[in-house]
């Protein structure tokens, strides 16, 4: 998700009107005929043309058609020197962009030829050398070691230089045309592009060394602008290491600087990378509210590539609230965008959005097609961070898919390439991905050894989703172990660090509900622990905790924060307040729990475990099935329907020896006979009087419950 740095303004393309000096310049053409006068001043016109629309294209994002103008006006074999220069140089800057790094070396190679002090080509040029065919360690290494023999034109002009400036500044002697000021400019980028070539690979450390350097030159100099990008460089290298708190510092700190210097485009990125940071410290509200500024500025200077790029930001947002269709709509805008540009990068990273969203929806076989594709983008490219992304993504869905042996294969595909590349988050992600396939497997202790080095790597980043998503697996692992006490404790701060985060959320009832929704997992396992220790009414109060938040949301929004609806009751309050003859309801796994408020001291629970169904997935089917055929019984129109899960979802199975076996199989006749079978039947000799009141939660909340008061 890191901010890319195709331009928005001229600051890359040789734009400045330079060409338009006067005919004694050996640059320019000398004119003798005034007929042939005439004649070259209409091809340089259209060449100049050519130029002009080329640059407008590239300033939109639109490289591929910034290329094509850009060799129409080579094509007019116009024969102005420098005005040829130019467009060899902005062409070799459009390729560089859309990671062509031959095809830019080749034209900034050919710009230089033509005029030696394009420094922009000079730069383009010397970086793609570097990095062409992927081979940025190997060059760097060899250059460093004096052992490179490639002596082609391209890379003895282009490369060399820029290897010459890392080392020392001496290309003055090399290249006596270029200013002294000029020489220290390309002495000064080398830092910065590095670190941003390291950073691409993956290797963040190498990179915070460079940006570092570039930051000191860009202050010693007073490059305000220069200062600026090192910041924003800082931050995205920081993200990398997981480091979002470093990183939203260096990240406000550019945002400062290019409101300062009226750079709208640096502004545009900052609020992006300042996003993108929210995210992975879980505030999604935050991160969503940047990155629709970004997404504003992005469309008012006219750069659809960052436009695209805001839309995938705003889907990740969306997709850590859980709300994965909203996510979809903005990846999809995305692809679209990066397909019309002809971002490859983008559109892997559309890819990798659009199959974690599926992947949400529990789509698990799409989410495959999507993650495939982004793989042989990110090998194609070179991408390693996206090529861990890709691994870590597919072993993923096919863990969800039972198919654990090749889920483990790529997970320590995934795991080599963090270690590699130093991405701390990503190696935690994997111990995490590879704990639950132990846990699959039935290998309790290995997974508890992996969810701990998550955890650990989550608390040094201050990744709070992450340290919460640890807690709870954690929690599952030592639950299967029989150690209920330390699973107790593992849940009860997997909920704690999960209410932070909902409360950063604000007055979004949406977005709170959404988000529980999405991480009921831990919510449940409190309760469910609860319930192992024989603490009957701590888990009824643990249960309904979610409940009673959604009305103290909806109440916020009502009143103002601070009344009656922020005080929590004690238990007993909460308890006295309910009628006697209440029956709360809720679902773990394949089971039905109810608890019977008797009095105020008196509360009993029921398990009823359903058909003998090993999934909850299971359950909530039938479960809607039966309300659809009750429905019809008693002829009522069935105006709400409950979607059934994926026939890929995922699967949980939970112990339910403990529970009442009750076997209603489902049919087209009496289903309000079954429905009272496994509602009423489990707590029938604890009822008191002919009335009850219902709590219900998920597909029972539509049952039709006024028939069930006659058995028959």
């Amino acid at each position: 998700m890191a901010e890319s740095t195709l331009p928005t303004t001229g600051e890359e393309l040789d734009v400045k009107h330079e060409f338009l000096a006067t005919a004694t310049e050996e640059s320019q053409v000398t004119l003798c005929d005034p007929e042939l006068g005439v004649y070259v001043d209409t091809l340089r016109g259209i060449a100049k043309e050519c130029l002009e629309t080329g640059n407008k294209e590239y300033r939109q994002g639109e490289a591929n058609n910034a290329i094509n103008s850009y060799t129409e006006g080579l094509q007019v074999n116009c024969k102005d020197k420098r005005l040829n220069a130019k467009l060899y140089s902005n062409r070799a800057a459009a390729h560089f962009h859309l990671g062509n790094y031959q095809e830019c070396l080749d034209d900034a190679a050919v710009a230089v030829q033509l005029e030696p002090t394009l420094i922009k080509a000079i730069k383009k040029g010397g970086f793609s050398g570097i990095i062409h065919q992927n081979s940025f360690y190997d060059f760097v290494k060899s250059e460093q070691c004096g052992s490179r023999q490639d002596t082609s034109p391209q890379v003895s002009m282009i490369s060399a230089v820029f290897i010459s400036a890392i080392k020392e500044p001496v290309l003055v002697s090399s290249f006596p045309c270029i200013k002294k000021q000029e020489a220290g400019f390309i002495w000064d980028w080398p830092d910065a592009s590095l670190g941003c070539g390291y950073q691409d690979q993956g290797q963040f450390k190498t990179a915070i060394g460079y940006h570092q350097r570039h930051l000191e030159i860009a202050k010693e100099v007073g490059d305000k602008a220069g200062e600026g990008e090192s910041y924003g460089n800082l931050g995205i290298a920081y993200i990398g290491l997981g480091q979002f708190k470093t990183a939203i510092g260096y990240h406000q700190r550019h945002l400062e600087i290019a409101k300062e210097v009226g750079d709208k485009a640096g502004e545009g990125k900052s609020y992006a990378n300042l996003g993108i940071a929210y995210i992975g410290l879980g505030q999604f509200k935050t991160a969503i509210g940047y990155h629709q500024r970004h997404l504003e500025i992005a469309k008012e200077v006219g750069d659809k590539a960052g436009e695209g790029r805001s839309y995938a930001n705003l889907g990740c947002a969306y997709q850590g609230l859980g709300q994965f269709k909203t996510a979809i709509g903005y990846h999809q805008r995305d692809l679209e965008i990066a397909k019309e540009v002809g971002d490859k990068a983008g559109e892997g990273g559309s890819y990798v959005n659009l199959g974690n969203a599926h992947g949400g929806e529990g789509k698990f076989r799409k989410a495959i097609e999507y993650y495939e594709r982004n793989l042989k983008i990110a090998i194609e490219v070179g991408d390693k961070v996206g090529e861990e992304a890709s691994y870590c993504n597919l072993g993923e869905v096919h863990r969800c898919l039972g198919l654990l042996k090749t889920a483990t294969r790529y997970h320590h595909l995934a795991l080599e390439i963090a270690k590699e590349v130093g991405d701390k988050v990503g190696v935690g992600r994997s111990f995490c991905l590879l704990g639950s396939i132990r846990l699959n497997q039935r290998e309790f202790k290995a997974a508890i050894e992996g969810y701990e080095r998550q955890l650990e790597i989550a608390k040094e980043v201050g990744d709070k989703t992450g340290e919460a998503c640890s807690l709870c697996l954690l929690g599952e692992g030592f639950e299967c172990l029989g150690n209920v006490l330390k699973a107790f404790v593992c849940f009860q701060s997997s909920v704690e660090v999960y209410d932070d985060i909902r409360a950063s959320l604000q007055l979004n009832d949406q977005w709170k509900i959404c988000y529980r929704d999405q991480h009921q997992t831990a919510y449940k396992g409190l309760w469910r622990t609860h319930l192992q220790e024989g603490n009957v009414v701590e888990a009824l109060l643990a249960a309904e905790k979610g409940r009673a938040q959604s009305l103290r949301d909806l109440m916020d929004i009502r009143y103002q924060p601070g009344d009656s609806s922020t005080n929590s009751p004690s238990n007993n309050t909460f308890l006295s307040a309910v009628p006697s003859s209440t029956v709360f309801m809720a679902i773990n796994g394949p089971c039905v729990y109810l608890w019977v408020i008797l009095s105020n001291n008196n509360i009993k629970m029921r398990k009823v475990h359903v058909n003998s169904f090993k999934y909850e997935d299971d359950l909530k089917i039938f479960i809607e099935h039966l309300n659809n055929t009750a429905l019809e019984e008693i002829g009522a129109k069935i105006n709400v329907r409950c979607e059934n899960p994926s026939l890929d979802s995922p699967k949980r199975e939970a112990m339910a020896s403990d529970g009442i076996p009750i076997n209603v199989l489902y049919s087209k006749s009496r289903a309000l006979q079954k429905l009272y079978e496994i509602i009423v039947t489990p707590i029938a000799e604890l009822i008191e009087g002919r009335e009850l009141t219902f709590v219900p939660e998920g597909p029972f909340c539509l049952v039709p419950f006024a028939p069930l008061e006659d058995s028959k």
